[in-house]
């Protein structure tokens, strides 16, 4: 074994970002024509899954500049009546927050993006944010409570669009994070559900692969590695994890084939960085 679980998991870092990315852009993608697992409709249409949270964000690891900043746009927020200036004020903020690391800030703020500017796409950008907060969050109660939030979202994307996968596929996420108590394997079932409607679903690919490699299960990681790329051959998270793969189960040479091109043609230094290192210890 050349790397340990720990290792897999801290990489998770840059590769998160594809995934937390991913959605946004597939939004107004293609019309999906497969079914839902979300539950009911009832009783949910107007319900803010992020009702009960707190403006308490003004986080003490920040500059006193970026605190300023925050404060102006806030005031700005407080004194608008125009839904929009109100949003362009919120992203404002979220988006100092992700660059000083406070994902759960940003996650609060993009959340009320969508208070002022409902529906699926705004739903689904705090879902996400909701999640990748979760993610990197210490205390289980923190990461349960950001997870429930998440999975709120998600599930007001499919009343609106039942068939839409990749919020399935997000939703799924939710208990792989914090798994159903009744039912551990749930978050599982859900994307297998996913790639059995639509095998070409990146998204629902790569967290299967993501989540055999959490679990130490390389070969079904490569399985589902080899798969996502066959269908998008540039996708250099997939790439890094099927590498790491590789050198788990002792391919060294497929390894170092797939660690050298991510360093020649790669703009993330996280990976260029990481690649260089894999390619030492593969020698």
């Amino acid at each position: 074994m050349l790397r340990s679980q720990v290792v897999i998991i801290a990489l998770a870092s840059f590769l998160i970002v594809g995934m937390y990315l991913l959605p946004k852009a597939i939004v107004k993608g293609k019309k999906q024509s497969t079914q839902s697992t979300n539950p009911s409709k009832k009783g949910q249409e107007n319900k803010n899954p992020a009702a009960n949270g707190e403006d308490d964000h003004n986080q003490p690891s920040l500059s006193k500049q970026q605190l300023a900043q925050i404060a102006g746009w806030k005031n700005a927020i407080g004194s608008s009546t125009n839904k929009e200036k109100k949003v362009i004020f919120a992203d404002s903020i979220a988006n100092l927050f992700k660059i000083a690391n406070q994902f759960d800030s940003a996650a609060y703020y993009t959340a009320q993006i969508s208070e002022w500017k409902p529906g699926t796409e705004t739903w689904m950008n705090a879902g996400n944010a909701y999640l990748f907060a979760a993610r990197f969050a210490i205390k289980r109660a923190k990461v349960e409570k950001l997870t429930k939030t998440a999975r709120g979202y998600f599930e007001k994307v499919l009343q609106e669009k039942e068939n839409f996968l990749d919020a399935q596929v997000q939703l799924a996420q939710t208990y792989l994070t914090v798994p159903n108590t009744q039912n551990p394997m749930q978050g599982v079932q859900m994307l297998l559900q996913v790639v059995q409607k639509d095998p070409n679903n990146e998204l629902a690919l790569f967290t299967l692969g993501e989540r055999s490699m959490q679990v130490r299960k390389f070969d079904k990681a490569i399985e589902r590695f080899e798969k996502l790329l066959s269908v998008n051959p540039k996708n250099e998270n997939a790439q890094y994890y099927l590498g790491m793969a590789y050198a788990e189960t002792g391919k060294k040479l497929k390894a170092l084939e797939i660690f050298k091109k991510i360093k020649q043609v790669s703009s993330d230094s996280a990976k260029v960085t990481g690649a260089t290192d894999y390619i030492k210890k593969l020698k």
